[in-house]
């Protein structure tokens, strides 16, 4: 079975990216930019979920053989008590390959001041959630990560 890639045109992509198939050894399921172009994953104005763990741009849980490639994810911000995320990969995934990507503008603004609780915004997070099987596998090369709000203001 042959690779399966998905190639983004250049533009601003108003949506999450939420991974819900795996590939396998011999066919990586791969997301990536045409032609190295410019292509920006944007979570301006989008509502967050309580779940936490739901709370990734691009969204890879208990999913394997996936590569993210050379895209840029921004504009994730909570004014709560929710915790963004640029890229989330969590649970039992395996052989995931984050390359060549730039994460910036993932934010809270959330005020500690009369709260009992700090919260936080994540980049990339990487949450092992599964206590049966860890994730494994995992590479993040060339990436870029800048510009983001990760703790409280």
């Amino acid at each position: 079975m042959p690779n399966l890639e998905t190639q983004f045109l250049s533009g601003r992509y108003k949506e999450k990216l939420i991974i819900t198939k795996s590939g396998n050894p011999n066919a990586y399921i791969t997301f990536q930019n045409y032609n190295g172009e410019k292509v920006i994953i944007d979570g301006a104005g989008m509502t967050l979920s309580d779940d936490d763990y739901s709370n990734g741009l691009i969204l890879i849980r208990d999913k394997s053989y996936i590569k993210i490639i050379g895209l840029d994810v921004t504009g994730y911000v909570s004014n709560d008590h929710r915790v963004p995320s640029g890229i989330m990969i969590t649970g039992n995934s395996k052989n995931i390959e984050i390359r060549n990507c730039k994460v910036y503008g993932i934010a809270t603004t959330y005020p500690t001041k009369g709260f009992t609780e700090d919260r936080n915004a994540h980049a990339i997070a990487v949450y092992g959630t599964n206590n049966k099987a860890s994730i494994d596998g995992l590479i993040i090369d060339g990436c870029e990560v800048y510009n983001n709000i990760l703790g409280p203001k």
